[in-house]
């Protein structure tokens, strides 16, 4: 994806971020331990930046979008992985332990009604809610590339970051509700590229304002030392058109081989990244 190089690195950055947040648990922290609290504030809710990314690159190939040939790759790239990498751990969590998070009564389903919820909602294991959710905006796609095509589509986005603002994040469909607006967000920005990619690239004042913006919600998400949804979406929304602009901006400074590979390895990762860290949370 030559002409979309900043788009790889944010690839990159994005599995940089969602590594780096579950690496988190693998250690044991004290009670209050203010360094955990300062990187789950800096690296929490990175999984914004693959959603951000999923709606720019979905607007930017829409253009040749044909649903066969769509629904087709991504069953083949996305929904095949999904089921042979979920298999083992769903086959573990149903016959051989149980998770903590779910209730009792989730145990006490026929076993194939267990195996169906967990495929469906991604329950076992910490990142795999993603591929639910994004697979229920694939099923929207006829309908999005339809609006994609009005004006009056994109003049609804403040109402659905308003929406995602009241509505946080939870289990499966609150998080395809809370979710749509950084996938909308990410449309269009692919939409009016040329337009906001020269306002980040020539303004520095509007970098400069991102970066006081989320600096100032990161601080606040800190030092009140709460889990308040709504402000860890709102720093993570402005830290996407932050980099996105530093990206576009200093591109050339972020060509190596090093990102290139996250980038392209970025999906594989994502997917096994679970089973690495839980055996090393095990060995230690």
């Amino acid at each position: 994806m030559p002409q979309l190089h900043y788009i790889n690195i944010f690839r990159a950055t994005a599995i940089f971020f969602i590594v780096a947040v579950h690496a988190l648990h693998v250690f044991s922290w004290p009670d209050g331990n203010l360094t955990k609290h300062f990187l789950d504030v800096l690296l929490n809710n990175g999984s914004i930046f693959f959603i951000f990314i999923s709606g720019y690159l979905f607007q930017h190939l829409s253009v040749n979008f044909k649903a066969p040939k769509y629904y087709l790759s991504k069953l083949k790239n996305v929904v095949l992985p999904y089921l042979i990498i979920s298999t083992p751990a769903i086959v573990y969590f149903v016959f051989f332990s149980q998770k903590s998070h779910l209730k009792a009564s989730f145990y006490e389903l026929p076993i194939w009604q267990q195996f169906l919820q967990f495929y469906t909602f991604g329950y076992h294991l910490s990142p795999m809610w993603f591929i639910p959710v994004i697979f229920t905006y694939y099923l929207l796609a006829p309908l999005l590339v339809k609006a994609d095509k009005t004006r009056f589509f994109y003049y609804t986005l403040p109402v659905f970051i308003l929406i995602s603002y009241f509505a946080p994040r939870g289990i499966y469909h609150n998080n395809v509700v809370h979710f749509f607006s950084i996938y909308m967000l990410g449309m269009f920005c692919s939409k009016y590229e040329p337009s906001i990619n020269q306002l980040l690239n020539k303004k520095k004042s509007v970098l400069i304002l991102l970066l006081i913006l989320v600096l100032g919600l990161a601080n606040f998400e800190y030092f009140i030392n709460l889990k308040i949804a709504y402000v860890s979406y709102l720093q993570k929304f402005f830290l996407t058109l932050l980099l996105l602009g530093v990206f576009i901006k200093y591109e050339s400074l972020f060509k190596n081989k090093v990102i290139n590979l996250l980038a392209e390895t970025s999906f594989g990762i994502f997917f096994i990244h679970s089973y690495v860290l839980g055996g090393v949370k095990v060995f230690v």
